[in-house]
């Protein structure tokens, strides 16, 4: 009799702790795709020429490299990491919602090297919540012709509102403005 007791007493233990490590593991699952989902992005500004993520903590440009060869494309991404949608419009640099600009003497200037010529009003693109947009600048216009981004220091623009509006000239919330990283464009990289 008492031996059956005993080993009721450790089966009942062994299954409590089964049950404890499918809690804690399951716990320490969770915990890490929770930290895995959060991400990291360099909080850098603007200018900052060593890292290829500009943040104002709501939303981030990344770009896929500091350097450029004259032909090569600038990959990017705008992430929105608000807890509501954002919007921008497309007819920017090569048809997306980013902006091109090019220092010249210092001062950050607009540049039409990577022109949009679609013929077709601006398309309001809405970012939901949490998502990522992704975008490819080239030089010249997109199935037009082909150019080269001449040296020098670019940095992409995006001019957002988080209300959606019936027309670039028209904004029912201020917009916000961010900028990439600075990235070089160099004939020999």
């Amino acid at each position: 009799m008492l031996h059956g007791k005993y080993a009721s007493h450790i089966r009942e233990r062994s299954t409590m702790q089964r049950q404890f490590w499918y809690l804690t593991s399951g716990i320490t699952t969770l915990l890490l795709f929770a930290l895995y989902g959060c991400g990291f992005t360099s909080d850098t500004g603007g200018d900052n020429a060593n890292s290829d993520t500009a943040t104002n903590g709501s939303v981030s440009i990344s770009i896929n490299r500091t350097m450029y060869a004259p032909t090569d494309t600038v990959e990017v991404s705008v992430t929105n990491h608000l807890q509501t949608s954002i919007f921008a419009y497309d007819t920017r640099a090569s048809c997306t919602i980013l902006g091109l600009q090019m220092q010249v003497n210092g001062s950050w200037q607009d540049t039409q090297v990577a022109r949009c010529s679609l013929g077709r009003p601006a398309m309001l693109v809405e970012i939901l919540p949490g998502k990522v947009f992704t975008a490819t600048i080239r030089a010249g216009s997109q199935g037009v012709s082909q150019a080269a981004f001449p040296s020098g220091s670019y940095r992409l623009i995006l001019t957002y509102s988080t209300s959606a509006t019936r027309s670039p000239q028209q904004t029912s919330q201020s917009t916000i403005t961010l900028y990439s990283a600075t990235f070089h464009v160099t004939s020999s990289t």
